[in-house]
């Protein structure tokens, strides 16, 4: 029997990082919302195979996320058999979607589902956004490297995503942020909370809130292409619009918008 996983990506509606560890990760205070993003798992348990496979419609360099998560599943339990798995891609890597997360957190909630494995470290031991990504909440506060949760009720968001035809890969990203903050970022853990709470107060009211906080656009607003898709955007009808993640994607949200004409480096338009 196959069985087929939705999947799911996220968008950061703020993203203030607060500090650098000693251990190089990066303490974060952000708002996370789970959107669809059209991906799917169809996945096959094979007593026949001695390792888990995948298979991608995309090349995926490295380690596949999926792959990273079942060993660390079959480590807490070695009855769980192999996997067969066939991913189907539509976010392009290096967004800031977490669309990779979100195939990790499809399989790990089926696996919680199947073999109780409820509680464990899995979900942070296998990628920043898979905690959230894994878990049932719709929207949540994340703090600390990803892996702290605080769920938060918010009124149904609906909106776009524009995903340029260039990436932002996620460490260089870091480090990048990292040298134009000097090691010196803008706003504390208190400080981020507080402009974060004004953010939600103002979702909730459904008040205009124009462009949203995020640290990466320090080093990302280099490129013209942003400002000028934020004034789309805003002129298409948005009150809030924003960057996603420390990838390249962009997003705006809308109670209602006009027909937008896209410039010809907008590679994807993901409307939720």
């Amino acid at each position: 029997m196959h069985l087929i996983l939705q999947s799911y990506a996220k968008i950061n509606i703020s993203l203030r990082v607060t500090s650098k560890r000693p251990d190089n990760y990066h303490e974060l205070i952000s708002l996370f919302y789970k959107i669809p993003s059209g991906e799917s798992i169809i996945i096959k348990a094979d007593e026949n195979l001695t390792s888990d496979e995948i298979f991608s419609n995309i090349n995926i360099a490295g380690e596949n996320i999926i792959i990273k998560a079942l060993k660390l599943f079959r480590a807490l339990n070695p009855k769980i058999p192999f996997m067969h798995a066939d991913l189907f891609k539509t976010i392009t890597p290096g967004s800031g979607l977490g669309a990779g997360s979100g195939n990790a957190g499809a399989v790990i909630s089926w696996l919680n589902s199947q073999y109780d494995i409820k509680n464990s470290d899995v979900p942070k031991l296998t990628g920043a956004d898979v905690p959230f990504m894994s878990c049932n909440y719709k929207s949540a506060i994340v703090s600390g490297i990803g892996d702290k949760l605080e769920k938060i009720d918010l009124p149904e968001i609906h909106g776009l995503v524009i995903i340029p035809d260039w990436p932002a890969e996620t460490g260089n990203a870091y480090n990048a942020l990292d040298m134009a903050f000097a090691g010196k970022y803008e706003l504390n853990e208190i400080q981020a909370r507080e402009e974060l709470s004004d953010i939600i107060k103002k979702l909730r009211s459904h008040e205009f809130i124009g462009l949203l906080p995020n640290d990466f656009g320090r080093v990302l607003f280099k490129r013209s292409e942003y400002l000028k898709l934020f004034e789309l955007l805003k002129n298409s009808g948005a009150y809030a619009y924003g960057l996603t993640g420390s990838g390249s994607a962009l997003f705006g949200l809308f109670h209602e918008h006009k027909k937008i004409s896209w410039p010809d480096y907008v590679s994807k338009v993901l409307y939720f």
